[in-house]
């Protein structure tokens, strides 16, 4: 049996405001967002676990899941996160998905890493 965490941390993404300001992308059903946070919640539900929204403007990405540095520069395009300060090399998502992990609703600051 998988083990379910108890907090499920989903980004906030506006995505209507995203389509609003870029056009509607081709094949793209206005309401598909809800549908999958609908889906997600549902899910949680039948698990036993909570979905938690991240703040929109939190840099899971941007933020060394390794000591907590942000790296304002990061671009998108920057598939590696290299840290200059603690020497991390890690896949930009699976960064933002660590720092997301450790996110909880009352922390405004980025995430510091778990003791060793």
């Amino acid at each position: 049996m998988v083990a379910v965490p108890p907090l499920v941390t989903q980004p906030n993404l506006d995505a209507s405001a995203e389509v609003a300001a870029r056009g509607r992308p081709r094949g793209r059903r206005p309401g598909r967002c809800d549908a999958v946070d609908g889906e997600l919640e549902y899910k949680a539900t039948w698990y036993g676990t909570q979905v938690v929204v991240a703040d929109r403007w939190f840099p899971s990405s941007k933020t060394c899941s390794g000591c907590g540095t942000i790296n304002a520069n990061l671009k998108l395009a920057d598939r590696v996160y290299d840290c200059g300060a603690c020497g991390l090399v890690i896949d930009r998502d699976v960064n933002a998905a660590v720092n997301l992990a450790r996110w909880t609703p009352a922390s405004k600051a980025p995430p510091l890493p778990a003791a060793a």
